[in-house]
């Protein structure tokens, strides 16, 4: 196997945590580093050699390899995975045009129809997060932190003219945020779709260009405007937190003395915090029907993951038993479940454990690696 590296740190941690399943497994890898020439890399050698590999990387880093004027992939027959950890939407030019042996994979199954809808020549299949052990195993009782966040709050967009609807894009702002935030169970790409045929205004190739675009201003916008009450219910219940991220306090905001907020720190830090801390708290990006790492990590190093719901979390975790689960609409809740379990930490400890077992069974980069080896990725 060969993985990529060399773009953003954040990608490069996950990769870690692929080669690190290699070991454990006896598998032969290589790392193909981004940025560097060729010449004097193995895994150069392993593919102009002709040996038997294929390529596992996120977010399209090492996608664009050129071998002179063609695909360094494509040229030697090197299948390809590759897993989308954020909206497809970002990744179109790729999409649009996919070279030969390319997988997808994305992290929610709604990302996987809207693949097989507006880019029918790609390969996609449903593959969930994955998360890893990071830290030692401190007794939860015994963990100094009670509450870890590790986020930053969505900053306040800027909003662009959209010179292909008949109002520059007034009455699509207009009309997708206040839907969004009322209707928290909807994807951006289905708000889109109804403002087009309220409007008369249905098109394919619209409705795509509107996706790519500008689909992720309005899925800022709304995302802060859910996670600032939330880190006000938190304050509000006197809840003590460690905050990685910034925004937060962007407009003033004060919050209770015990919680901290802190500049952004890498993944790997992140994760090695979770290993002392009691819970987790995480909330979902838009993905309706997806995971996020957050809740992985901190289940797989003992934290209780403490998250707003989507529908395969629903499938696979279950509230009270090894996560906790808050509506997103009531922020008060997640403050009022933890404050709760503080105050009765032999039931919190069986939760996180609970939580840990089921994360380090069924919710690791390496079961996620195993699915991609032996093709089983999660039914959709």
């Amino acid at each position: 196997m060969i993985f990529t590296t060399g773009i953003l740190p954040a990608l490069d941690y996950f990769t870690d945590s692929l080669m690190s399943a290699c070991e454990r497994n006896g598998w032969p890898y290589t790392v193909a580093r981004m940025g560097e020439e060729l010449t004097g890399q193995q895994f150069a050698t392993w593919v102009t050699s002709g040996e038997d590999c294929a390529v596992v990387m996120f977010n399209n880093v090492g996608l664009g390899l050129t071998m002179g004027e063609r695909n360094f992939w494509e040229a030697h027959h090197v299948p390809v995975h590759d897993i989308l950890v954020d909206h497809p939407r970002a990744f179109y030019k790729y999409l649009d045009a996919p070279i030969a042996g390319l997988r997808f994979y994305c992290i929610d199954r709604n990302h996987v129809s809207f693949v097989r809808r507006f880019y029918p020549r790609a390969e996609v299949s449903f593959l969930p997060h994955g998360g890893d052990q990071a830290g030692g195993e401190i007794p939860w009782e015994e963990r100094p932190c009670d509450v870890l966040l590790v986020s930053s709050c969505q900053g306040r967009q800027q909003f662009f003219h959209i010179e292909r609807l008949p109002d520059k894009g007034a009455s699509f702002y207009a009309m997708l945020i206040p839907a969004l935030i009322e209707q928290d169970t909807v994807t951006t790409e289905a708000a889109i779709r109804s403002y087009l045929a309220q409007e008369g205004l249905s098109d394919d190739a619209l409705e795509k260009h509107l996706n790519e675009e500008y689909a992720f201003a309005v899925e800022s916008r709304v995302r802060r405007e859910y996670k600032k009450p939330l880190m006000r219910a938190m304050s509000d219940a006197r809840i003590r937190m460690e905050v990685y991220g910034g925004n937060w306090d962007d407009e003033g905001e004060q919050y209770f003395e015990g919680i901290h907020l802190h500049e952004r720190i890498s993944a790997r830090e992140c994760n090695l915090l979770m290993s002392g801390a009691k819970f987790a708290l995480n909330a979902m990006p838009w993905f309706k029907d997806g995971s996020h790492e957050r809740i992985y990590n901190a289940m797989c190093n003992g934290a209780i993951a403490v998250t707003d719901r989507s529908v395969y979390l629903d499938e696979t975790l279950t509230d009270g038993e090894n996560v906790i689960f808050y509506d997103r609409k009531h922020p008060e809740e997640a403050a009022q479940r933890i404050r709760y379990l503080l105050s009765h930490p032999e039931e919190a400890a069986q939760i996180a454990e609970r939580g840990r077992q089921y994360a380090q069974k069924e919710g690791t980069w390496e079961k996620r690696l195993l699915q991609i080896i032996y093709d089983q990725s999660v039914p959709y």
